[in-house]
Order: structure tokens, then C-alpha cells, then sequence
């Protein structure tokens, strides 16, 4: 029987074992001996664009074990005995991981847990279904945090001063292992990075809008200064930068909006079909 990695083989054989009961019964034990110790299901509310590639935002509610990756890219599964056993592997993945939730508090952790995955998913035949989520501002400073939550005038594009753009760049690098086809890439925006120019470009050169991707964003906070509308605004701005698309029915922003949305570091908005540089002020 083979395992997956160097550690000694703790699990009984699973090819004289695991065969002789149904596929539900199976499924069951799977789902006992591989879920996270101790975790009750969580439910989260993302947003998503249609299957037409249009900015139409719909929400759907899905419903995971939650399963914290720590610094060494560990996680709860795949410390279980039972997804070493090379027989049973994508079988046990292949049903287990739809129900996971993999969170991740630094981009190390998420790129050493990419490289782990890799080793396990080597062995499976099956195409197997991955769900991560990562939060933009998780690796920034306290500091660096508040201010690039506040919605001040600046001169220059908003982050800037924070380092946003590596940092962004650092969590969408550290995906890039993952296999694009089966990894659902779940995106928390704390704050809006009101530099879609930047966003675009990043989404684009890391290869992020490969993936299948949802998003998370913050609800109105009493220092926002916009009206509701403003907020539907940067939340579609959002997506259509990290996923590549456009945002037509926004075109008719007016020159005061325009002046005002650069002057708090806006950058890259409005961009429409046949202007490659509209909207891209400096």
C-alpha cells in the first residue's frame, strides 16, 4: 500500500477494507474521520458575476467547514491519516474537500499549503473540488490597515503609501499552484482598493482571474463618505477589474463625479469598449 508523503503509515489498508461497504456508507466515514475536529458549519454571502461574463452582481449563500491553515501551510485535513493512504485518496478529497472552507491569515501560509496540495492531488485521478479564501488586508500592518480604510483626499493613487500593490500582488502569487479548473478562490475586500487601474493590471499579470472567483465586501462603515450608489459602484468597479470585464451601464459618470473620485486616489474606473485609457487619470 502506498502513502503520500514520508510519514509512517498509521491506517489500516484501505484496499481490503473501504470496498465492501456502499458508496453513502463510505462517504459518511469519510466525511467522520477527514472534517475538522470540533468545527460547526459557517455560512458566507458572495458575490459573483454571470455565467454571461456581464457585471450583473447576484449573491449566493454557501455553507463550509471552516478550515484555518496555519503559518507551515498545515491544515486540519490533510493532517488526518486518512488522506495519506494513496488507495483512497481522491476519493476521500473528491468528497470531502466541496465541504472546506481553507482560510489563510498570511500568503506564505496560502503558497506552502498550494505546495502541499500539489503533493496530495498528485495521486488522485479525480478532479478535485478546492475552496480557499484569503483576506486582502490580513497581511497588512495595524497602521497601514486604518489608513487605507479611510476615505481621505490624496494626491496619489489610494494604497500607494500603504504598499497595497505588493501586497495584493503577494496573495495573488501565492495561488498560482493551485490548479485553476477545480480551485474556487474566494476574495475578501475589508476595505475597497480604490486603485482599479492597479487591480486590473495585477489580476491580469498573476493569472488570478483564471480561477473561479467569488467576493466578499465590506458593508457601509460610518466614515464612508459615499451615498449608497457609490458603494454599488466600487463593488462592481471591484469585480470588473480583478475578473477583466467591463462596466458599460457605468460610462456616464459626469466630470465633478469623475474629479471628485480621483481626488480620493481613485484610479482606473469607468474603463468602456473602444477607450483603452478612459477613466485611467493619474
Amino acid at each position: 500500500m502506498q502513502t503520500i508523503g514520508n510519514k509512517r503509515q498509521k491506517t489500516q489498508s484501505a484496499d481490503v477494507t473501504h470496498h465492501r461497504f456502499p458508496g453513502e456508507i463510505r462517504n459518511m466515514l469519510y466525511k467522520c474521520a477527514a472534517l475538522p475536529d470540533n468545527v460547526k458549519q459557517v455560512e458566507r454571502l458572495y458575490k459573483s458575476v454571470g455565467p454571461d461574463g456581464t457585471i450583473t452582481v447576484s449573491d449566493s449563500v454557501h455553507t463550509f467547514y471552516l478550515d484555518t491553515v496555519n503559518e507551515s501551510g498545515t491544515s486540519q485535513l490533510f493532517s488526518k491519516e486518512i488522506t495519506k493512504v494513496a488507495e483512497i485518496a481522491d476519493e476521500v478529497l473528491s468528497y470531502v474537500t466541496p465541504w472546506i472552507l481553507f482560510t489563510f491569515t498570511s500568503p506564505d501560509a496560502l503558497r506552502l499549503f498550494a505546495e502541499a496540495f500539489a503533493a496530495h492531488s498528485a495521486v488522485c485521478t479525480r478532479e478535485i473540488e478546492l475552496h480557499v479564501e484569503f483576506d486582502f488586508g490580513a497581511s497588512m500592518n495595524e497602521t497601514d490597515r486604518r489608513t487605507f480604510s479611510k476615505w481621505l483626499e490624496m494626491e496619489e493613487p489610494h494604497g500607494r503609501q500603504q504598499g497595497a500593490h505588493d501586497v495584493f500582488e503577494e496573495w495573488m502569487n501565492s495561488v498560482k499552484d493551485l490548479p485553476t479548473a477545480s480551485t474556487h478562490v474566494h476574495l475578501v475586500f475589508p476595505y475597497f482598493w480604490r486603485d482599479f487601474r492597479s487591480l486590473r493590471g495585477l489580476s491580469e499579470k498573476t493569472g488570478l482571474r483564471e480561477y473561479q472567483i467569488t467576493f466578499r465586501f465590506p458593508k457601509e462603515e460610518p466614515y464612508h463618505t459615499y451615498s449608497v450608489d457609490d458603494h454599488d459602484f466600487f463593488i462592481a468597479q471591484t469585480i470588473a477589474a480583478v475578473k477583466g470585464i467591463e462596466v458599460v451601464e457605468q460610462a456616464g459618470i459626469n466630470e465633478k463625479t469623475r474629479a471628485d473620485l480621483v481626488a480620493f486616489g481613485c484610479r482606473g474606473f469607468n474603463r468602456t469598449r473602444g477607450s483603452p485609457g478612459h477613466g485611467d487619470e493619474d
